[in-house]
């Protein structure tokens, strides 16, 4: 079988795209249900911090490995296994929150394993686009998943939002995993092109890509800014805090900060590149983020008015 597509055969990209979108509209339904529950029961900003910390350790520990598996084993069968575990999690709190609140430990080990089953989901679909579409149709179809992802981002917190005010938590994580089976239905049908071979993974090749990493300061240091801007800029997890009833304004401010934040950072990329172009060095590029940065959380530290009045603007 032929390692790519014919140019053609549009077929098994709009498969793979109806996949990714509804998969990563229902996780990111399903972490912002979960944000909405953590705070709901614990009302600490503690507690909704320590959310960042489970989704990280999974990152940090798991994402080399990840990449190293969808090396070796077939693609499509990685992202399937790997979303059956936020189906089986959205499943569990549906059927929880139907008797009675879930607990808090509940809420954290779920965010943990739908954060491991992305660190495998994640590098297999990506990997597996190239093989969908010819050589001259790869750019295109790039641009048209990274505008599929942005979408799935900003759809997924809004639509639970309103749904959350509307049906209450437990109907998000039954919508949640109605979209991942939707996602599951579309990998079933998708006819990838088989991989050369499936090997083990090679351990070998995890560590020279450490090694290239660190060996190459402009990856390093656009690594490093990516993670210090996760771990300091998750400013949406906050959104409980700022909300009075938990349910409408919750909505309305998710439903219109989201969006916003992924238009955002589609024009802040191309900014940054132009900006690096312009001066000529990464360092002038990065020092810009970092001070837009500091500006932001000036303006949040700074402002004026109890959280209700902020939901009350919001809404």
């Amino acid at each position: 079988m032929s390692s790519t597509l014919s140019p053609g055969s549009s077929g098994p990209l709009r498969l793979y795209l109806t996949a990714r979108f509804t998969a990563v509209t229902a996780l990111t339904m399903l972490r912002a249900a979960i944000v909405w529950q953590v705070f709901a029961v614990s009302q600490s900003a503690f507690h909704l911090g320590l959310i960042g910390i489970v989704q990280f350790l999974p990152a940090l520990g798991l994402s080399l490995v990840g990449g190293a598996v969808a090396d070796s084993h077939d693609r499509r069968r990685v992202m399937i296994t790997a979303e059956v575990a936020p189906l089986c999690c959205a499943l569990l709190l549906w059927a929880v929150t139907s008797r009675e609140p879930a607990g808090l430990w509940l809420l954290y080990t779920v965010i943990f394993v739908i954060s491991v089953a992305a660190t495998f989901d994640n590098p297999a679909g990506a990997a597996m686009l190239p093989g969908l579409v010819a050589r001259d149709r790869f750019p295109r179809a790039v641009a048209t998943t990274s505008t599929t992802r942005a979408l799935a981002f900003a759809t997924g917190p809004a639509a639970a939002g309103v749904v959350i005010a509307e049906a209450g938590v437990g109907a998000v994580y039954a919508a949640s995993a109605t979209l991942v089976l939707v996602s599951l239905v579309a990998l079933a049908r998708l006819r990838a092109p088989a991989q050369e071979s499936v090997r083990r993974v090679d351990w070998r090749g995890i560590r020279e890509g450490v090694s290239f990493v660190r060996s190459h300061p402009v990856v390093l240091g656009c690594m490093t800014l990516d993670m210090l801007a996760v771990i300091f800029g998750g400013a949406a997890a906050l959104l409980p805090i700022y909300a009075t009833d938990g349910r409408v304004h919750y909505g309305a401010i998710a439903g219109r900060m989201t969006p916003v934040i992924v238009t955002l950072q589609a024009l802040g990329v191309p900014f940054v590149g132009w900006i690096h172009d312009r001066t000529g060095g990464y360092q002038t590029a990065f020092g810009l983020v970092l001070l837009t940065t500091v500006i932001a959380a000036a303006c949040i530290s700074g402002t004026r008015g109890s959280p209700a009045r902020v939901a009350r603007e919001a809404g």
